[in-house]
C-alpha cells in the first residue's frame, strides 16, 4: 500500500511539474488561451485523479500502521474503522472530480464541461473531509500514549514521535 501511495504521489508531482513547465508561472502570467486548451484540461483530469488516490492511499497507510501498533485495543479498532469510513469520500473524489473536469462524452478535449460550474463543491467537500480525517489520525494515538505507564519525559518523547506526523 505504501508503494502505491508513493507511486501516486510521484506521478501526481510529475503531472504537476509537466503542466507548469517545471517552474510554473504566477496566475496573472498565464494566458487565458492556455487555461481553455486541451492540454490544460488533460492535465487537470490527471491531477484530480492522482490527487484523490494519493490522499486516500496516504491515509490508508497510516490507518494500517495504527492497526498494527494499536489494533489489539477494541476502542482503537472502532476509531480506525470510523476514520476509514470518513476517508472513503477521498476515494470517491478520484472518480468524481476527473469526470467533472473532463470534456462531455463524445466531445473533443478542450470542450468545456457544463458540470464544471459545480466542480468547486466537491473540491470543498474533499478539503473538509481531508481536515476531519487528519484530525482523527492525529487524535487516535493520544489516549493510548497517555495511558502508558511511563515517566513524564518518556511519555512526552513518545508523544513527540507520533506528533511528527502532524508536520
Amino acid at each position: 500500500m505504501a508503494v502505491f501511495s508513493t507511486l501516486c504521489t510521484t506521478a501526481f508531482a510529475g503531472v504537476v511539474l509537466v503542466s507548469v513547465k517545471n517552474l510554473g508561472k504566477h496566475s496573472w502570467d498565464i494566458p487565458l488561451g492556455f487555461i481553455a486548451s486541451a492540454g490544460a484540461q488533460k492535465s487537470m483530469v490527471a491531477q484530480h485523479a492522482l490527487n484523490g488516490a494519493t490522499l486516500f492511499l496516504g491515509k490508508l497507510c497510516l490507518l494500517t500502521m495504527y492497526h498494527r501498533v494499536f489494533g489489539h485495543m477494541q476502542k482503537v479498532r472502532y476509531q480506525l474503522i470510523v476514520t476509514a469510513v470518513l476517508a472513503l469520500p477521498l476515494l470517491a473524489a478520484t472518480i468524481i472530480r476527473p469526470v467533472m473536469v473532463g470534456p462531455p462524452v463524445g466531445k473533443p478535449w478542450g470542450t468545456r464541461n457544463p458540470a464544471m460550474k459545480g466542480a468547486d463543491i466537491p473540491g470543498l467537500m474533499i478539503g473538509i473531509d481531508n481536515i476531519v480525517v487528519d484530525a482523527c489520525l492525529a487524535w487516535i494515538p493520544v489516549p493510548v500514549i497517555w495511558g502508558l505507564k511511563l515517566e513524564g519525559g518518556r511519555k512526552k518523547g513518545v508523544m513527540a514521535l507520533f506528533g511528527t506526523g502532524l508536520m
